[in-house]
C-alpha cells in the first residue's frame, strides 16, 4: 500500500489500536490462558466477524495493521480458558 509522488513512493496505512480489561468474574468460571480477537466491517451481520489474532493471557490491547483503507470497524475480544471454551462473541 502506498503512493508515488514526484518519484518518491509514500506509505500509506491504516491502524486501528484495540482495548480491553479483564473480566474478574472469570476467576470463579475458568482459569482464563488467552483472548481472541475478532473484526468485521460495521455495516456487516454479527456473524461475519473474522478471527485476526490470538494472544496470551494478560493482554489486553492489539494493534491491527491490516486495517483496509478508510472504514469503520467493529471489534471484539472472546475468553479462552485452559480447556480451550471460548466465551460468546458479543
Amino acid at each position: 500500500m502506498g503512493i508515488e509522488i514526484a518519484g518518491r513512493r509514500y506509505i500509506k496505512s491504516y491502524i486501528t489500536d484495540v482495548r480491553w480489561e479483564r473480566n474478574p468474574a472469570n476467576d470463579s468460571i475458568a482459569s482464563i490462558v488467552g483472548y481472541r480477537v475478532y473484526r468485521k466491517k460495521s455495516e456487516e451481520a454479527a456473524t461475519a466477524y473474522r478471527l485476526v489474532e490470538e494472544l496470551n493471557a494478560g493482554i489486553y490491547a492489539y494493534r491491527d495493521y491490516d486495517v483496509e483503507g478508510i472504514g469503520i470497524y467493529t471489534y471484539t475480544a472472546t475468553a479462552v480458558d485452559s480447556q480451550d471454551h471460548e466465551s460468546p462473541i458479543e
